[in-house]
């Protein structure tokens, strides 16, 4: 999640040449795959269908937020695709129901399945049954955005408090099971702490009867090209190891401009660089309708900048589009 007042990063400056540059060939091949517009102001969400951005992925980060998702996939089946989930930010703030699917009362809990503050012992999550009922209501609906302590940065984000690590780890483990029952690509925050996050992945690895998402999807991925190298190599092992395992998880890298800014550090530039074309994608990560195509156009042409190929933007655009239909189980 980024902060939806931050300007269109400097690489949305045009360089000689790009004034003329005509973008409108990539709107019907651009696929955004991490928004969070529920967090804009509900009169614009109409602004959704003027968007050129062929489609969305929008995000949800804590239960009161899965209405709104709802309501935007509902009213723009075309544009919208739908995720469901709880930011590693909300993991402590959901300790009561207030939130149901379509009005249900059965989804509050009942008497003793709240989740207790750090001096109680652990109780069942009880917003997770409602998760279900709202990812079997949308069986296109992705899990997101999810995460876990392993970023060490997950903390209120308005009094910064650090969150209970343990919490925050149910948390995950329970969406990351969720997604792997029903067959659901996941959207992972982590920030800082990759490398434990791919620690935590060998550890389940080594668990003969662990399940997987279909597809992982590193958002706004700050990683190194090495650690990349790691989950993809992951990947190879599980499919080595195990060939009948259904499904074998592929792994995913988002690029934003919001996130990565300007045009890029070495690290950024590395990855992009590194990771296989069939696994890149592009996201905005903002929280505002009206500034989706400006970032989605900035991302596309930062990508093209840095993959050091010298493949155009318009054919980043194309490739794109087909990574996230496949990563996140587009027909």
């Amino acid at each position: 999640m980024v902060d939806s007042s931050l300007p269109l990063s400097s690489s949305a400056a045009s360089s000689p040449g790009e004034e003329s540059e005509d973008t409108s060939a990539w709107f019907p091949y651009l696929y955004d795959t991490h928004c969070h517009i529920v967090d804009d102001a509900p009169e614009h969400y109409a602004r959704v269908s003027e968007l050129r951005t062929s489609r969305l992925c929008l995000m949800s980060a804590k239960p009161e937020d899965w209405s709104l998702v709802a309501l935007l996939a509902r009213a723009h089946p075309s544009k919208v695709r739908p995720a469901f989930g709880v930011h590693p930010w909300y993991a402590d703030q959901v300790h009561t129901a207030t939130t149901t699917v379509s009005g249900d009362d059965d989804a509050k809990p009942a008497a003793g399945e709240m989740t207790g503050g750090t001096d109680e012992p652990p109780q069942p999550l009880w917003w997770i049954q409602t998760l279900r009922m709202q990812l079997q209501a949308f069986p296109d609906a992705v899990v997101g955005e999810i995460g876990n302590r392993l970023d060490r940065a997950a903390k209120d984000p308005k009094t910064g408090q650090i969150y209970d690590a343990a919490q925050q780890m149910r948390a995950f483990t329970a969406q990351w099971s969720l997604a792997a029952e029903l067959g659901r690509p996941v959207s992972i925050h982590c920030v800082r702490r990759h490398g434990a996050f791919v620690d935590h992945l060998l550890e389940c690895a080594r668990m003969p009867d662990h399940r997987w998402p279909p597809s992982v999807v590193m958002h706004a991925y700050t990683g190194s090209a090495d650690t990349a190298h790691r989950l993809l190599a992951l990947e190879r092992t599980l499919a080595r190891r195990s060939p009948a395992l259904q499904p074998v998880p592929r792994f995913y890298f988002s690029l934003s401009s919001a996130i990565h800014g300007g045009r890029g550090s070495a690290r950024t530039t590395a990855w992009v660089s590194a990771v296989p074309e069939d696994r890149l994608l592009l996201e905005t990560d903002i929280h505002r309708v009206q500034d989706i195509d400006a970032y989605m156009v900035d991302a596309c042409r930062m990508a093209a900048q840095l993959n050091g190929s010298g493949v155009p933007a318009a054919v980043i655009a194309q490739r794109t589009w087909q990574n996230a239909l496949a990563a996140l189980a587009e027909p």
